[in-house]
């Protein structure tokens, strides 16, 4: 009996001491498949903006800078070739609207084929579905592309205005 006694309070003082206050009770709001989507590209753009560029802040502005040494490098190169040989064409305007969108195009091809492979593990997940991963990977290079090209559109535009072709 005095066993039962010890046992019977130490349950009683344990549950006191432990009890835990539950939050209210809330129903399960209940999403579109379109606002599930667009949490899970949402999510998918930050994780691709992380794993692509890191934690470094110059990760971010590399991307763009690669362009625009690459335009730079051909420019200087053929420049001077293509002004003589079409003397009333604008070669920088040419080449920034044709290399620009072909390097767009043909990195966010190359990107989207490694896609799926590279984010096999968020699959697992219910509301992440293959387009998702494609899209997302794709998106982020379309917006790197797009601010690049208008930067050096305005560049153009800048530097055109100094120095008439």
């Amino acid at each position: 009996m005095s066993r039962l006694l010890i046992i019977g309070l130490f349950s009683v003082k344990s549950c006191n001491a432990m009890s835990i206050q539950l939050p209210p009770y809330r129903p399960v709001q209940h999403r579109s498949g379109l606002k599930v989507m667009g949490a899970a590209f949402h999510a998918l753009i930050m994780r691709e903006l992380q794993t692509r560029f890191g934690g470094y802040r110059l990760g971010y502005l590399w991307a763009p800078l690669e362009i625009i040494f690459q335009m730079l490098i051909f420019l200087v190169i053929f420049g001077v070739i293509i002004e003589r040989a079409l003397p009333g064409m604008s070669f920088p305007l040419f080449l920034v609207g044709g290399m620009v969108p072909f390097r767009m195009f043909q990195t966010i091809a190359t990107r989207a084929l490694g896609a799926v492979d590279a984010n096999q593990g968020l699959l697992m997940y219910r509301s992440i579905k293959h387009i998702d991963v494609i899209i997302a990977r794709s998106a982020l290079e379309l917006i790197i592309y797009f601010i690049t090209f208008i930067v050096l559109l305005i560049g153009l535009a800048f530097f055109s205005m100094i120095i008439p072709v």
